[in-house]
């Protein structure tokens, strides 16, 4: 660190997945009589628990972050065509650290989401299909609005009858 004169200290750990790559330290100072700078010294931040990044199908990040990556803080990318069932329980049970669990199925863009405006005229059941699309990329199947259909109709009932 010749001629430095200051050095932006930052958090001692990295507290973002911006931050996974960096590597942390503390610097000593030690100063001579004078008040001038007689050394330095660059210790490495200790790091309780690494960050990671785990991008894959559920199987392939099952074992990955069962073989390395286990208590690390970690950022899972599920890349399987649908949404696995029980993904995030899945890797929960793998990797009790897992902190962001998404699911972008491969050759996909990161999805951005599209407002529904929901008002009296709108359909509940078709709210409900829109978000199983949103969840597993595929429209809802007319057995899975049927089931949707069967619980808002029980809904009302049980409304009515209160």
């Amino acid at each position: 660190m010749p001629g430095a004169t200051a050095r932006y200290s930052g958090s001692p750990l990295a507290f973002s997945f911006s931050e996974m790559n960096h590597k942390k330290s503390t610097t000593i100072v030690e100063f001579s009589q004078d008040g001038s700078v007689a050394a330095t010294d660059l210790i490495p931040a200790p790091v309780p628990r690494a960050l990671s990044d785990v991008t894959g199908t559920l199987d392939e990040v099952l074992t990955s972050l069962g073989q390395d990556k286990r208590n690390d803080w970690v950022r899972v990318t599920i890349t399987d065509s649908t949404r696995p069932n029980d993904m995030n329980a899945r890797i929960k049970a793998v990797c009790p650290h897992a902190l962001i669990m998404q699911h972008q199925p491969a050759g996909s863009q990161a999805r951005t989401r599209e407002a529904i405006r929901v008002h009296a005229q709108v359909n509940p059941v078709e709210v409900a299909a829109a978000f199983v699309q949103e969840m597993t990329t595929v429209p809802a199947t007319a057995q899975e609005k049927a089931v949707l259909e069967t619980a808002l109709d029980r809904a009302r009932n049980a409304e009515q009858s209160a």
